[in-house]
């Protein structure tokens, strides 16, 4: 396959979710006759279970003091060679034990002896508000402690939400074939510390804590133990946190898959791919930023595309381009161009709209693109290169304009606000208007006070959930929900409202739009938006990547989905080769139509 192809494939892959914990290797099969590389992915999946729900759950001074970046790392390292059970067992205990004094780790034909702990009133557990992370205006993540009295647990002023988990709760779980963990939820405590450490396991901490210091901080993905590191933190976070109601959690099929990808992976891009691989399991749009920032800012061919009448079609073209609007994409790098895009797409995490509109977008990323065009029934071969400011505006509306007379368009991805405010009367009284969000929103917040003049009284938007989190398991989770609400202003515009919407209409855009197919505040015309409603969460992935993932559900005021779905149009544009040759907004066309 050309370096290109292989390239462009790698780089259509952004991000983060889903992996999880097992893998890697050693010279020797176990005793038992395990082929070594089937020993070596057990090793790597034991410790990435244990990894997630130490660090998550278990709410030790030890745990929250950890560098856990740098522990999953060290970790890999320190169990991927174990021969077999007995020494993995070894392995796990001197990792864990120091961080968690009262895990217990045993085989399976055992009971679990929890070592005799000290008992005192107050107690302490982890409470998740939305997925954990960097981003902490939405979220929030926090040891929480409570006051026994008559075996239940009272709650302070510092809890996040209501529920705490049992006193005796324990997560009690499956390591390998022949290993078990049992770990409690709850620690008491005695004058603000966590009980449960011995002599042996302060000595171990203080050990391991040295040892995480003396590792080298430049951690690349060139490193093995890095990349299995950080499909271990991706798959924890994603099957633990992931908002997406009934989704299950904890596919270790998929696990199993991105831990031998990673270990078989070669190059950053092919990390990438299997880090997308798993995002894509979750239909997560908002994952397709997780890399962004490897890509060159202002390096892009300055063209755009669309699929018209099922060809791969230029639809703008920027200065000293060597192609036309309207030319057909027949090959793209000597291969079927629609081929090649699916080919890309399919690794993408989001809605099949979103997974397409990535996939032809990272084309324009690349260092040279090689097509072949059909212009009139006639093949050329062209090479295009990067431009800066490679962004093409395709129809080039003036922001705020009043087309006919009553008749106005106003492009909300841009500072129209003062206009807006300028012309309130008119647009009050105006026979109609044609409000275009294809580009996205330039601020949410003057979009929905603009939307406050659609209606005559309040109105409910999207409904939105946040996972709350004590234990992991998809059936023990709670959500904190509610609607969003637009209140009516005035004055109030009482003409015909159209708004323009397309696969490049994702986020808060979304979020707006539900406003209006919901309370029917206007018609939407153009096709499905991409999916991708709700706050993001950002967290850490070795090899210094910034995972992105979805932190809140979000739907319609009636529960129908967004999120992986899009908001539904009124009204389908369907494209046409004469149209984009002539330069036509299709979408504007049948818009003032309506209005007419």
């Amino acid at each position: 396959m050309d370096q290109r192809v292989t390239r462009y494939i790698g780089i259509v892959v952004i991000a983060v979710l889903f992996a999880g914990g097992m893998m890697f290797l050693n010279e020797d099969t176990d005793v038992t006759g395990k082929p070594k590389l089937d020993r070596q992915l057990e090793n790597i999946e034991a410790f990435g279970r244990l990894y997630g729900a130490v660090r998550y759950f278990h709410p030790s001074d030890e745990a929250a003091e950890i560098d856990w970046t740098r522990f999953a790392v060290y970790g890999v390292g320190k169990v991927k060679n174990a021969r077999n059970e007995k020494k993995l067992k070894e392995e796990l205990v001197e990792l864990f034990l120091p961080i968690a004094p009262t895990l217990v780790i045993y085989k399976k034909d055992e009971e679990p002896e929890h070592p005799m702990v000290e008992k005192t009133m107050q107690v302490l557990a982890w409470q998740h508000y939305g997925p954990p992370g960097l981003d902490t205006t939405y979220f929030s993540s926090k040891r929480v402690s409570g006051l026994v009295s008559d075996d239940k647990i009272m709650t302070g002023d510092n809890k996040l939400f209501d529920d705490f988990p049992a006193i005796h709760k324990k997560i009690n779980r499956q390591l390998s074939e022949g290993l078990r963990y049992s770990l409690p939820v709850v620690l008491y405590q005695k004058n603000g510390q966590t009980i449960g450490s011995t002599t042996k396991s302060r000595q171990g901490f203080k050990k391991l804590k040295d040892e995480l210091l003396e590792m080298d901080s430049n951690m690349t993905t060139a490193d093995e133990n890095v990349r299995l590191a950080g499909v271990i933190v991706t798959w924890n976070q994603l099957s633990y946190f992931h908002p997406h109601i009934g989704r299950p959690a904890g596919n270790l099929d998929d696990l199993g898959k991105s831990i031998k990808n990673a270990f078989d992976d070669e190059t950053r891009e092919d990390y990438f791919a299997t880090l997308t691989e798993m995002m894509e399991w979750t239909d997560d749009g908002h994952a397709m930023s997780s890399f962004n920032k490897f890509r060159i800012v202002g390096s892009r061919i300055p063209l755009e595309f669309d699929i018209v009448e099922g060809k791969l079609t230029i639809t703008a073209v920027g200065d000293a381009i060597k192609a036309k609007r309207g030319d057909i994409v027949e090959r793209i790098y000597g291969q079927d161009a629609l081929g090649f895009i699916k080919e890309g797409a399919a690794n993408i995490p989001g809605s099949p709209q979103f997974k397409l509109l990535m996939a032809i977008d990272y084309l324009l990323f690349q260092d040279q693109l090689k097509l072949t065009i059909n212009r009139d029934g006639t093949l050329h071969n062209v090479d295009l290169t990067p431009g800066y400011g490679g962004f093409v505006d395709e129809y080039g509306h003036k922001e705020f304009q009043e087309l006919e007379p009553g008749v106005f368009y106003i492009d909300l991805s841009r500072n129209v606000f003062q206009d807006i405010q300028d012309n309130m009367d008119e647009l009050s009284k105006a026979k109609g208007i044609v409000f275009d969000m294809r580009g996205g929103i330039f601020t949410k917040e003057k979009v929905k006070e603009l939307f406050g003049h659609l209606t005559q009284k309040p109105v409910q938007g999207a409904q939105w959930a946040v996972r709350q989190t004590t234990v992991p398991g998809e059936n023990m989770a709670t959500f904190d929900g509610g609607h969003d609400t637009l209140q009516s202003l005035e004055p109030f515009f009482s003409g015909k409202i159209v708004f323009l919407a397309s696969r490049k209409t994702y986020g808060a855009s979304e979020q707006l739009l539900s406003f209006v197919k919901s309370n029917k505040l206007g018609e939407i015309v153009g096709m499905s938006t991409a999916g991708i409603p709700g706050d993001p969460q950002v967290f850490p992935i070795p090899g210094s990547i910034q995972g992105i993932m979805t932190g809140v559900e979000v739907s319609l005021s009636d529960g129908t989905p967004i999120y992986g779905v899009g908001i539904k149009e009124d009204f389908t544009v369907i494209r046409t080769f004469d149209g984009v040759k002539a330069g036509r907004d299709e979408y504007l066309l049948l818009a003032l139509g309506l209005i007419q």
